[in-house]
């Protein structure tokens, strides 16, 4: 059995409660929608109903406070330094991790760059890649679910004065972006 070192146990709890926290999350929406719909019913046994609905509301927040608090402590570690990195490189790894997902789904990729591919960026990468990969995936299976008319993905770099905007658009779905600090 392997063992690990106290900062590495830390840094797994801290992922998990990450991960706790942000499923969480998603049930309270429900939760405190569906008890709040619950309590303006009306019905032969409304005081009853509304009891029981106010009491999974006042759970659904005590449930939002105690995630928040896991939320919080996940976070505090420690941050993960930026590098400088070419703008090229960055979109082709971008693009290598979704090639799979986006083949699958029948679309295709367009990428337009207004910003010149051997621009140097400050960012985390692996920040970036995951940002990329987790909304292509969210928005093909958005796509797939509503039967949005869409054929392609574009991914776009858009200059301004002291950063490059990354978007993705993909069909109608409202774009996505992130910012990048711009060094050269």
């Amino acid at each position: 059995m392997p063992s690990f070192t106290p900062e590495e146990e830390i840094k797994s709890l801290k992922i998990l409660m990450r991960w706790v926290a942000h499923e969480a999350n998603n049930q309270l929406a429900i939760i405190q929608g569906a008890a709040e719909l619950l309590s303006e019913t009306t019905v032969e046994n409304h005081e009853l109903i509304a009891a029981h609905s106010n009491m999974i509301e006042a759970a659904g927040v005590r449930l939002a406070q105690m995630t928040k608090s896991m939320a919080t402590i996940a976070r505090s570690q420690p941050e993960i330094p930026e590098e400088k990195i070419k703008l090229s490189d960055l979109i082709a790894s971008g693009l290598s991790l979704m090639q799979n997902k986006i083949q699958k789904s029948g679309l295709t990729l367009e990428v337009c760059q207004e910003e010149p591919p051997e621009s140097i960026v400050l960012c985390r990468p692996g920040e970036i890649l995951h940002w990329l990969f987790a909304i292509v995936a969210t928005s093909l299976d958005e796509i797939a679910n509503a039967k949005v008319n869409c054929k392609k993905i574009v991914l776009r770099t858009r200059p301004t004065k002291s950063a490059v905007e990354l978007i993705l658009e993909i069909g109608t779905l409202h774009p996505c972006a992130i910012s990048l600090k711009k060094i050269s």
